[in-house]
């Protein structure tokens, strides 16, 4: 009996190429829409209403609303996704300044959780949440302040 042939078929080579072709054509599409992320929660959802009164508490320092006048800290208006040290100009300090990256969910979470052990050196008078509810309910509220 003879041994099977290690020789993959045309038609097999055909499949395998339409394949790789609508991966890639998804991938494109991917990047060229970006990633949505997840849907942003509806502003009257419980968790965005408990983080916007988190959210009271860092507005003394931060301005939350496109609209809301400079303070102290830089702006959170549109914070999630966005560049660290975004805001031309703003006195962040050395570590932040120098952190790159985005502020994601995940980034932000750490940050609030312990912003001096997730960023060494940075200027924020916080100490941070320790309760995960608090902090995932805030960064919820925060990824609704955005166009």
């Amino acid at each position: 009996m003879a041994a099977p042939s290690q020789r993959l078929s045309s038609r097999t080579i055909g499949f395998g190429l339409a394949a790789a072709a609508v991966a890639g054509i998804a991938a494109f599409f991917l990047l060229v829409q970006g990633d949505a992320g997840p849907p942003r929660p509806a502003p009257d959802d419980p968790r965005v209403t408990a983080g916007a009164r988190v959210a009271g508490d860092c507005s003394v320092c931060h301005a939350l609303f496109r609209t809301d006048p400079p303070r102290v800290g830089p702006p959170l208006w549109d914070i999630v996704g966005a560049e660290k040290a975004r805001i031309d100009g703003y006195a962040y300090s050395r570590a932040l300044a120098n952190a790159g990256g985005l502020w994601t969910e995940v980034e932000l979470d750490a940050f609030l959780r312990d912003p001096h052990g997730f960023l060494p050196g940075t200027r924020m008078t916080f100490d941070g949440i320790d309760d995960q509810e608090t902090r995932t309910n805030l960064v919820l509220f925060l990824s609704t302040l955005r166009d």
